[in-house]
């Protein structure tokens, strides 16, 4: 008998994951971008500085930080953190005083469009704080057949 629950139980275990999983590939095919939610709220983090992005966000999927001897090579040598949001990622750079540089949204979710992008950081294309940079891909034949998005990102200046 206990062993019968025990049967029962995983079972329900695995219903109840498989269904999990289906959820969630459901919820990257999302097509509309109305339907989108904003997953790094990006003009927001521009006001910032990198103290208070790490607060906000939390720890970071990577960090890079120049040793010494990258800034006797290169002085100006920025900072780099990287944060990752389902199947979006934004990269950091920052200067040794904490002030954003440059944020690149990517998001690796097949076929996703520019304006799905967007909604993902809550950026618009004409905006008087920052300016955007869409990245193409060198070779969007190869991106098209590895499943990648239709553009490779989009890089975010403020205007300070």
């Amino acid at each position: 008998m206990q062993l019968l629950k025990a049967i029962t139980m995983m079972i329900l275990s695995l219903i109840c994951l498989i269904s999990c999983e289906s959820n969630e590939s459901f919820s990257m095919k999302e097509k509309s971008p109305k339907s989108l939610e904003v997953r790094f709220d990006i003009p927001q983090l521009l006001k910032l500085n990198i103290t208070q992005v790490k607060e906000r966000l939390g720890s970071p999927t990577s960090e890079f930080i120049p040793s010494a001897a990258n800034l006797q090579v290169d002085p100006g040598m920025l900072s780099c953190l990287e944060y990752q949001n389902r199947s979006t990622s934004i990269t950091i750079n920052y200067s040794r005083s904490g002030k954003i540089e440059t944020i690149f949204i990517a998001d690796n979710t097949t076929g996703r469009k520019t304006e799905e992008i967007l909604k993902l950081g809550n950026l618009k294309v004409a905006a008087k704080d920052y300016k955007i940079r869409v990245q193409n891909w060198i070779n969007p034949q190869y991106a098209k057949e590895i499943g990648a998005a239709e553009i490779a990102g989009i890089e975010v200046t403020p205007f300070n």
